[in-house]
């Protein structure tokens, strides 16, 4: 049984789209999220916590928690909607 190719691009070419795929959620997605660390933490685990503690921070984290709660599930219905109306 032979099998037929599903796309007519190269080895190299799917390789290479693949490693510029990963480079852009690399650059775009992880290099940000450490850059937030790296500060965060910048004068120790003891500062970092103890700003954690601080009510505004828990206020923080619970309006953030909150909206998140809210536009994720918007986000779907309205990006189903929209990608059907496409």
């Amino acid at each position: 049984m032979s099998r037929t190719a599903s796309t007519t691009e190269s080895r190299l070419a799917r390789i290479l789209l693949i490693l510029g795929a990963l480079a852009f959620l690399g650059f775009f997605l992880l290099l940000p999220l450490v850059a937030v660390f790296t500060e965060a933490l910048s004068q120790g685990i003891g500062a970092f916590a103890e700003a954690v503690r601080h009510p505004d921070a828990w206020a923080a984290i619970r309006l953030t928690l909150l909206i998140a709660a809210i536009s994720v599930p918007l986000n779907v219905v309205f990006g189903v909607a929209a990608s059907w109306a496409i």
